[in-house]
């Protein structure tokens, strides 16, 4: 402990301290010591305030959000993701919402306008899309709002099954959410040229949507569209679509008002919603750009906290947000990595991945936790799992010797986390080389390497002589007693 940590925790760990910032600790200091180097205090500071568990387990974010995977699937309509869109003001006819089915694979959509949703008529609306596809899906994601048991039994009797999406991750329903992106600022397009008099007409613009997102580009620069990946072809004619196509007919030579009014319109739509995809398909390139410059990888040997789920935290942001420390042990890719413990090195959460997205980078020295600090216990002594040894341990109001097995060892403050074993019930008479010892029912202890008397041997579930000697030389009475542990030391003054 030098003089600039014992400041430094005066100001900042202790009660009167209350984990003050940097600038606050500097301010405060600077007022009462003079520090070397002198340009050296607020960096000083601020590496107190990083290194600190309880500052960085409430104050500190993850340290970044992987860039998404994209969910694969090679075959067209073997997974379609199905949503509903909320639509205001209502339709013409009582209109509230639309249906939307995504091909995973291809991006090949469906809308339908439905009215309300109750289950029976987003099942009757999805058997359409169905029936439209010419094909049932292999499986049908959705978020948990189409859990019901009407679309249960018609996708199970038809020989699909249901995958529902996590709660409060929309990003698992990606494909679809962007589809309603699209939908939205299509309608509003729509809405605002063509019907801003009567926006309650947007159901009729359902359908043009859905043409258009069909011919939509899969891949910038090139010709593959969702149209041309499920039917294997772009179109009979150099007009490819048939917005297209009305968009082309001159207005001259057009003479009917219904037509003519069609023809206006879808040109409208194909050259406001070309540019609109055009300007979103720029934002979402330098958005993507810009998250995975944000993005730092995580590197073996680091030391992290764990943000807890929402259902952890508790209320409040002065409790603590994280676990941890732990040491990150194997990197799997920038989605995944596995943890294990500072002390014992063991992985923790059963070994399971952890997504990178909940760590938050505790800038510690990891040196600092894997040296043994205490001088009073022999280097020379070493445990290791399995062992048998004689520890003292706190029994009620009194302290017993006991035999225990070693199940952990920590090396970071000389501990061990031990089963108890104590004397059969049956064998708590004669000698201790008869006593057969058994493990004790109930929680593992963590004893001290100090509070370990001597290595143990069993012969037949008893103390061999060896062990004996030892206990003795340790200054544990030997007496014979009817006792299920061995006497407290008496150690020499």
């Amino acid at each position: 402990m030098t003089w600039k940590r014992l400041l430094l925790a005066s100001v900042h760990n202790t009660a009167t301290g209350a984990h003050k910032g940097s600038q606050e600790m500097y301010e405060e200091l600077s007022d009462i010591v003079a520090w070397f180097p002198a340009n050296g205090m607020r960096s000083d500071c601020q590496k107190w305030v990083d290194r600190c568990r309880h500052c960085v387990g409430v104050h500190r974010r993850p340290i970044g959000q992987p860039p998404p995977k994209p969910v694969l699937e090679f075959r067209p309509f073997y997974r379609i993701q199905i949503d509903l869109i909320e639509i205001r003001p209502k339709g013409e006819d009582g209109e509230t919402h639309i249906l939307t089915a995504v091909c995973v694979a291809s991006r090949y959509p469906f809308f339908r306008n439905i009215v309300g949703r109750e289950s029976t008529t987003v099942a009757e609306t999805l058997l359409d899309i169905i029936l439209d596809m010419g094909l049932v899906p292999a499986i049908i994601q959705s978020d948990l709002e189409f859990m019901n048991i009407v679309l249960e039994e018609l996708v199970s009797m038809m020989g699909g099954s249901q995958l529902f999406s996590t709660a409060l991750r929309p990003q698992s329903q990606g494909i679809d959410e962007r589809s309603h992106k699209d939908i939205r600022a299509g309608f509003a397009i729509l809405i605002e040229l063509l019907s801003r008099a009567a926006p309650r007409r947007w159901p009729k613009y359902t359908r043009w949507m859905e043409s258009k997102l069909r011919q939509k580009h899969l891949i910038h620069g090139k010709d593959a569209t969702p149209f041309s990946v499920i039917h294997g072809f772009s179109g009979s004619s150099s007009l490819r679509s048939a917005l297209s196509c009305l968009s082309e007919i001159p207005d001259e030579l057009v003479h009917n008002d219904w037509l003519q009014a069609i023809v206006q319109e879808s040109k409208y739509l194909t050259s406001v919603t070309a540019e609109h995809f055009k300007m979103s398909a720029e934002v979402a390139s330098s958005a993507s750009t810009a998250a995975n410059r944000r993005f730092v990888n995580v590197e073996a040997g680091e030391l992290v906290l764990v943000q807890k789920p929402f259902y952890e935290k508790g209320q409040g942001m002065v409790l603590p947000q994280n676990d941890g420390p732990f040491v990150v042990d194997l990197v799997f890719n920038d989605h995944a990595v596995r943890l294990r413990d500072v002390l014992s090195g063991d992985p923790v959460f059963n070994g399971r991945r952890v997504a990178t997205s909940r760590l938050v980078r505790f800038p510690f020295p990891p040196e600092w936790a894997q040296h043994d600090l205490r001088e009073d216990v022999d280097a020379h002594v070493t445990f290791k799992v399995g062992d048998m040894v004689v520890v003292e341990h706190a029994l009620g109001n009194n302290k017993r010797c006991s035999v225990a097995r070693v199940e952990r060892v920590f090396n970071t403050g000389a501990q061990a986390e031990v089963k108890l074993f104590e004397v059969a019930l049956g064998d708590r008479f004669g000698p201790w080389t008869r006593r057969k010892w058994m493990p004790v029912d109930g929680p593992y202890e963590v004893v001290a390497f100090v509070d370990i008397v001597c290595a143990a041997e069993l012969e037949h579930s008893a103390l061999s002589a060896r062990t004996l000697e030892l206990l003795a030389a340790a200054g544990v009475p030997l007496h014979i007693a009817k006792s299920k542990s061995l006497p407290q030391r008496v150690l020499a003054e």
